[in-house]
């Protein structure tokens, strides 16, 4: 994991507000509806992938999206914040935003990613 990723991750969303703390493991965003608790929870996966769960009000309560460092993932959240076209959006405006981004995200470099770590 890159430090500079993660701090330039950072700076990126809290210089747009969001609110983002540090974390041993990349970082969390959090969200007022969930008391200022975790919203997202981002970090390093085994095949060095950047993984983020999400919490969501569905059975299972969780959802996963990956990118390939922690500044593609910021810039997935700015994204999704601004896909919502509100100043302080509702979770799951959020997450509806995050899930039409991640339908039209192109996977090829992951999966190669993923591969390379299996020996496929």
């Amino acid at each position: 994991m890159s430090s500079k990723d993660v701090k330039d991750a950072i700076s990126l969303m809290r210089g747009l507000a969001i609110p983002v703390e540090t974390t041993p493991y990349g970082f969390s965003v959090k969200h007022s509806a969930l008391s200022d608790q975790d919203f997202a929870q981002c970090g390093v996966d085994n095949d060095s992938s950047i993984s983020m769960s999400v919490n969501v009000d569905e059975d299972p309560p969780v959802k996963w999206f990956f990118r390939m460092s922690f500044l593609e993932m910021a810039h997935f959240i700015v994204d999704a914040y601004a896909a919502t076209g509100k100043a302080k959006p509702a979770r799951q405006d959020i997450v509806n935003a995050m899930r039409v981004l991640d339908d039209a995200y192109d996977e090829t470099e992951l999966d190669k990613m993923t591969s390379l770590f299996l020996g496929e």
